[in-house]
């Protein structure tokens, strides 16, 4: 099957497929996003508008921003080092730096 028509899972009313995970959700992506965007709310320091618990951290900059993406991306890295994902949804080459476990991906269903 053609990635392509794999993105199209949700449109067409179909389940299954290379990006359809866990009933249709990411978990990784989901708990990395979480925790990530928790994260980036306690560090934000705007003075006068909104100030999270850790905001002062940097001084009196906002960090939030650059801090949440590299947790979100560390974290999701992490997860799918912890937790890997089927061989089938990489390329031909393979996945790098992840591991990844040789079960079958859910073929598409109405």
């Amino acid at each position: 099957m053609v990635r392509r028509h794999a993105l199209q899972v949700f449109n067409r009313r179909q389940t299954g497929g290379r990006y359809w995970f866990n009933h249709g959700w990411n978990l990784r992506g989901m708990a990395s996003w979480l925790v990530s965007a928790a994260a980036g709310l306690s560090l934000v320091n705007m003075p006068g508008q909104f100030q999270g618990p850790l905001g002062n951290l940097a001084g009196g900059v906002d960090i939030s921003l650059p801090a949440s993406l590299v947790l979100a991306a560390v974290l999701y890295l992490g997860l799918l080092w912890l937790f890997p994902e089927p061989r089938a949804v990489f390329p031909a080459a393979g996945p790098r730096w992840i591991p990844s476990r040789d079960t079958p991906v859910a073929p598409l269903r109405q």
